[in-house]
Formats: C-alpha cells, structure tokens, sequence
C-alpha cells in the first residue's frame, strides 16, 4: 500500500510540473468523470488521485457550506 501511496505523490509532483494546476476550481463531478476514464485505461494511479481530489473538493463544498449533501 505505500509504494502505491508513493506512485500517487509521485504522479501528482509530474503533473504540477507539466502544468497541471488549477485543480481547486475543478466540479467534483469532473473529477469522477476522469477518475472513470483513467479506470478503464487501467491507469489506477490518475484514477486514486482524481478520486482524491474530488473527495477533497467534495469535503471542502461540504465544510464551506455551499453544496448540500444528498
């Protein structure tokens, strides 16, 4: 499990460098759209860290109070 932990750091710091950023202004529901994508790509570390994120984003809504659980 933490070498897999290790792979989605890893993922994420080459992602920022490629210019991946931005990522808090992305909808929860474009995260598991992509998290699917990368599912049946069989791309399982894009597809952790997407869920990640929309978890995150997901949370965040929640605490913010701006997105109604439901």
């Amino acid at each position: 499990m933490y070498q897999f932990v290790g792979l989605m750091i890893a993922r994420l710091y080459q992602k920022y460098d490629e210019g991946w950023q931005g990522w808090e202004s992305i909808e929860t529901e474009d995260y598991v759209r992509r998290a699917t994508k990368n599912l049946e790509k069989g791309d399982y570390v894009d597809a952790a860290n997407l869920c990640m994120l929309a978890y995150y984003a997901r949370s965040t809504y929640l605490k913010e109070g701006s997105y109604e659980e439901g």
